[in-house]
Formats: C-alpha cells, sequence, structure tokens
C-alpha cells in the first residue's frame, strides 16, 4: 500500500516537473523582445545560402544534426519512462549519490575560515606599544612614505618657483596636554598643504563622511584604518589654532597620500580643498595645483610661519612620541 502511493507521488511529482520545463520552455520563446527577433531574423537573412549554391556538405551537416536531435529525444524519452516505472529505485540512487557528494565535501574543509580575522579596532595602547617589532615596523613604513612625499615635494616646488618651505612631524600643542602630529607641511605662496601619509598596501574603500574606511589585502584578509580625511582635518584645526588664523581668513589644503602599493578603488572627493592621492600620481597632481593656485601668502608670511613653526619640528624625544602615540591609540585604536 505504501509503495503504490509512494510510486504515484512520485509520478505525480515528475510530471508536474515535466510540465513546468515544457511551459518555461514555451513561455521563455514566446515572450522574447520584438526587437531582438527582428535581429536574429535579419542575422539568418544576411547569412542565408540560396539552394542551388549549398554544397553537398552542408546537406549532409544539417541531417546529421537532425539525426542526432532525434536519437537524444529517443533517448530521454526511455529514460524518462524508465523513471517513470521504476521511481523508487531512482530516488533511492539519487539520494545515495547526494550524500556521497555530502560526504566527500565534508573531507575538504572551507580554507577561508582557517583565515585569520582582522584586527579588532577596540584595543588599549598597550596592546600596541607591548610588541617592539610591531611599533619598529610601522615608524619604517610611515618613515617610507614619508621620504617618497618629501622628495615629490621638493622636485615640485623647485620646477614651481615661488616661496615655499617643508617642514616635516610636526607636534602642535592642542591646549590639553596632547599633541597633534603633521607628518608634513608645505608653506607655499599658494597656501598651507597639509599631507597626510599612509603608506598601506591593499584595495581601499570609503568615503568623506565615514569614520573607518576598509583596506582588502590580496591575500584576502581586510583591516580598518581611521578615515585619513576626517584625521587630517583635525591637524588643520590645531594647525589654525596654533597660529591664531580664522579658517575663513587661510588657505590650508588637506592632501591625503597612499603608498605604491595602494589601490583607491572606492573613495569619492566630495569636500573643497581636499584631495586624495597615489605617491605614483603626487607629482603631477601636486604640480596642477601649484601652478593652478593663485598666491594668497608672501614670500615673508611663508618665512613668518616657517619661523613660528619650526621649533615644533623634532623638538621631541622618544617619550613625548610614544606619548602621542598611546593618545592616538586610544582614539583610533592604531598608530598614526
Amino acid at each position: 500500500m505504501f509503495d503504490s502511493l509512494f510510486g504515484s507521488l512520485t509520478k505525480l511529482l515528475l510530471l508536474a516537473i515535466g510540465l513546468s520545463v515544457v511551459f518555461s520552455l514555451v513561455n521563455a520563446t514566446l515572450s522574447k523582445p520584438k526587437k531582438k527577433r527582428r535581429r536574429r531574423n535579419y542575422q539568418r537573412e544576411r547569412n542565408f545560402v540560396p539552394e542551388e549554391n549549398r554544397s553537398p556538405r552542408d546537406n549532409v551537416m544539417g541531417c546529421g544534426c537532425a539525426l542526432l536531435l532525434v536519437l537524444f529525444a529517443f533517448l530521454g524519452v526511455k529514460f524518462f519512462s524508465f523513471i517513470w516505472e521504476h521511481p523508487i529505485p531512482f530516488f533511492l540512487l539519487f539520494g545515495a549519490c547526494f550524500a556521497l557528494l555530502v560526504f566527500i565535501a565534508n573531507q575538504f574543509p572551507d580554507k577561508t575560515s582557517e583565515k585569520p580575522q582582522p584586527p579588532e579596532l577596540e584595543k588599549s595602547p598597550d596592546d600596541f606599544t607591548s610588541d617592539a617589532s610591531s611599533f619598529d615596523y610601522a615608524q619604517e613604513v610611515g618613515k617610507a612614505g614619508e621620504d617618497a612625499i618629501e622628495k615629490v615635494i621638493h622636485q615640485v616646488c623647485a620646477e614651481n618657483r615661488r616661496r615655499y618651505q617643508l617642514l616635516r612631524n610636526v607636534y602642535l600643542p592642542k591646549g590639553n596636554g596632547e599633541t597633534s602630529e603633521i607628518d608634513l607641511l608645505l608653506l607655499h605662496e599658494t597656501g598651507m598643504y597639509v599631507f597626510e601619509s599612509k603608506n598601506v598596501s591593499g584595495a581601499i574603500y570609503g568615503d568623506d563622511s565615514h569614520p573607518q574606511w576598509i583596506v582588502y589585502k590580496r591575500n584576502g584578509d581586510q583591516e580598518r584604518m581611521t578615515n585619513p580625511v576626517r584625521q587630517n582635518e583635525g591637524h588643520i584645526k590645531y594647525l589654525l589654532q596654533f597660529l591664531g588664523q580664522d579658517p575663513w581668513a587661510s588657505r590650508v589644503y588637506n592632501v591625503v597620500v597612499f603608498g605604491a602599493k595602494s589601490n583607491i578603488k572606492q573613495v569619492p572627493q566630495t569636500r573643497t580643498f581636499t584631495s586624495i592621492h597615489t605617491i605614483r600620481t603626487l607629482p603631477g597632481d601636486l604640480s596642477l595645483m601649484l601652478q593652478n593656485g593663485k598666491n594668497f601668502y608672501s614670500p615673508e608670511t611663508v618665512d613668518a610661519l616657517y619661523d613660528k613653526i619650526q621649533p615644533y619640528v623634532h623638538m621631541v624625544d622618544d617619550d613625548v612620541t610614544q606619548t602621542h602615540i598611546e593618545q592616538v591609540s586610544r582614539r583610533f585604536g592604531k598608530f598614526n
């Protein structure tokens, strides 16, 4: 009783599947756009060969294709009739094959689950300062990026032939006992250019408004980094505060530069006086910025700004540098 009921249900299921396949094929054929159908007919007319010009080989190939279609149709009918008459053995065989495939798949675990997880963002400063090798490596990578930017700035400014001064690693006081570090500060007749160096490798995704950006490594891992545009805006804020200048009465450019191994994938730039570059594009971009920029400061003002800021360059010792890194780690969860 149970076998006959199961066989009847299986036949009904097979019949429903067959009808659905036929209905789908008919519906797909009838619902094609007329434009595509006209294009197909045009193509057929263009490639049409009159019957008197056809070679015997074309006729033989046509007959062979027709025979293959008939053979496949015959085999399909036989296979369907076999399933119709023996539904239970067929589904038992199908289930056994499916179970075997699942068993084989489980023997090869997913390697992606073994990849290291991205670093956590909520970390204490001790997590970063306790590892001396990581600290030294971060310093070396950051220094290499700043060296490359400094070289480009001197080359471009030498060609521009206007008064400029360049300062590096400027630690400006915030007024609350903390400091704000500017990687490179270009004082130029066209304005002040605050450079933020990010010598990271990978594909970079982010936007101006989001507090964190994502860096996808080549090995598939991903890391989160502080939005460098916002980070550099903080540096500009304390620079103007230190100089006693009104933001609306000054001209300061927010310039973010990534390393040669960085690939800026999706970083829209929507803010005025803000630009994002790689070290490869920086020479041409900075040259255009200086050429198109109108003079805003006089040469004497450039020198006066330099004299006021210069005492805060290379005036700090390792303890002050370490304190600054701990402040940044506490705020952003990573090195600056």
